[in-house]
């Protein structure tokens, strides 16, 4: 497993994990709250997916995301998507689920429950 960040998760920190490279899908886990912390972590995603076609995204271990993470996952996901990028988005808990569809995040990304 590629981790992109090497910075410690701990109560102000989120962490993103490299699962699975396939030929051209990827599946990354974000762990951790999701702030304006987290920027230097969007931007490695945007990096990372490059060579990808379709990205996977798991929230089954975000314990919480914030209105700033929601803005700055929003301005990575428009990056993936003018890009020709097809994300996924999977494994939110109620909460981020109902701040995604408020936020539009269903304009950028396929949402599963």
């Amino acid at each position: 497993m590629q981790v992109l960040t090497a910075r410690k998760e701990d109560v102000m920190g989120v962490k993103l994990a490299m699962i699975k490279p396939l030929d051209q899908e990827y599946f990354y886990q974000f762990r951790g709250i999701i702030s304006a912390e987290s920027q230097m972590e969007f931007r490695q995603l945007v990096v990372a997916c490059q060579g990808s076609r379709i990205i996977r995204l798991d929230f089954s271990h975000v314990t919480r995301i914030n209105s700033m993470g929601v803005a700055l996952f929003l301005k990575c996901l428009k990056e993936l998507k003018q890009a020709g990028k097809t994300i996924h988005i999977s494994g939110a808990n109620k909460m981020t689920a109902m701040l995604f569809k408020m936020m539009g995040i269903g304009n950028c990304a396929i949402l599963h429950s």
